[in-house]
């Protein structure tokens, strides 16, 4: 994201915090002690601490509310800052169109605001132009109003983001986990409690570009004592042209939040719970099946339908955990395996003992896909996950939550090793 529109987001952040301060509204094995390559830097590490994760083995995900009212509505409303319309050319502050979503009824799960500015052209974009970006920003906000507002499930409701992460916390070791609608007891014996919540959503349009935003709170608190262990707001970001964002009656939108979703249960999951940031290299390397395109392991060509994929870990040693990382070998090193294509997760593995895998399920044809694995390392009952290979660049220094081109490639999977597939002549 440009340095611009980072200073718009914060624009519109303020304008928020204002708003509401007011009352508006072949094959490898892992190496162990090998040199360092260049690497994403991890320090401090971001996730929660592994003293407090060793005592929490009772888990409740409650999804996080606001004080309820009476009523549904969805609206436009205009929100303007206080000063003159000159004024506001002049210094090419925004304009907010926020719609709002908001279920006023008892214990009613409340879906955020939804805040698209409207950012002041420039003159040079008066006319048919100025006027054709103002109606594909009146389609966005229709279409964004009806998937929000018609939807069976609505796809911001904080209890879906809760049934989210529930489905995540499940598959983790040594974790009991439930999901309890807010205004039900937390059981005896439970831990801790794990709120969740969708804080908001930003749009922000530039000329004929959107950038999306979505935020989501994750608070972790023991039970015993209403301790917070740990409270963080994650983000994940996508931008394209606006009129990609509502063809085909919004279906871009769709995969945004069918991707937002996806991260935010798995994001919040990993720096909670999962985790650990050792000391390493993860990278694709080619096998007969899964040929490099022009000498890059990070794309690959296969001419089969169920192409063997490989990889090879580096690990370095030196790490600032506790002594179980020394016992680390290839005996208790697996992998689980994931690929997607730009719309959904195609194809998983788990716990592949061995540093390559054939694909059991045939691929389609002629289709880009994005592949990834992670370390996992076992000791007794316990499982501690590695991260999830990426290609870690001046580009892509994140991980998997700013995207530049949504209809290309989504935010969630820029960074996997790319996987192409042959185009075959129908018969």
């Amino acid at each position: 994201m440009s340095s611009q529109s980072s200073r718009q987001i914060l624009q519109i952040r303020a304008a928020i915090a204002a708003l509401v301060s007011v009352g508006l509204v072949a094959c490898s094995t892992p190496v162990f002690g090998a040199t360092q390559p260049t690497m994403k830097l991890r320090s401090p590490h971001t996730h929660m601490e592994e003293s407090v994760r060793d005592l929490i083995e009772t888990v409740i995900v409650m999804p996080h509310t606001y004080d309820a009212e009476t009523g549904v509505f969805g609206t436009y409303r205009r929100e303007t800052i206080p000063v003159s319309r000159a004024a506001m050319e002049a210094s090419m502050l925004p304009l907010y169109v926020a719609i709002e979503i908001v279920q006023k009824t008892p214990n009613a799960l409340v879906p955020p605001e939804i805040i698209i500015p409207y950012l002041v052209l420039p003159w040079a974009l008066a006319g048919a132009t100025y006027a054709k970006i103002r109606q594909e920003i009146q389609e966005f906000r229709d279409g964004l109003t009806d998937q929000l507002t018609k939807s069976a499930s609505p796809p911001l409701a904080n209890e879906v983001i809760a049934g989210d992460l529930y489905s995540q916390l499940r598959r983790v070791s040594g974790i009991d986990a439930n999901v309890i609608a807010e205004s039900t007891t937390v059981p005896l014996g439970t831990d801790v409690v794990l709120f969740v919540k969708f804080t908001e959503v930003v749009i922000d349009v530039q000329k004929s570009d959107a950038i999306i935003e979505t935020g989501a709170t994750a608070t972790l608190r023991r039970v015993s004592d209403g301790k917070t262990l740990y409270s963080e707001v994650f983000y994940y970001q996508d931008e394209d042209k606006l009129k990609n964002w509502i063809a085909d009656d919004v279906a871009l939108w769709r995969t945004y939040l069918h991707f937002a979703r996806h991260y935010f249960a798995r994001r919040i999951t990993a720096e909670i719970f999962e985790k650990y940031e050792l000391r390493h290299e993860l990278r694709p390397i080619p096998t007969e099946s899964a040929v490099p395109v022009k000498d890059n392991n990070w794309q690959v060509a296969s001419k089969s339908s169920s192409p063997t994929l490989a990889w090879k870990l580096d690990l370095m040693g030196r790490d600032d955990y506790g002594p179980w990382t020394d016992d680390i070998s290839e005996a208790n090193t697996f992998y689980d395996l994931e690929i997607y294509d730009n719309h959904r997760l195609i194809y998983s593995a788990k716990q592949i003992a061995d540093s390559h895998h054939q694909v059991t399920q045939p691929l389609d044809n002629c289709q880009e896909l994005h592949w990834t694995v992670r370390p996992s390392y076992h000791f007794d009952d316990k499982i501690k996950y590695g991260e999830w290979m990426r290609n870690y660049t001046s580009e892509n220094m994140n991980e998997g939550y700013v995207g530049t081109e949504a209809s290309e490639m989504p935010a969630f999977v820029r960074g996997f090793a790319l996987l192409k597939t042959k185009c075959r002549r129908k018969t």
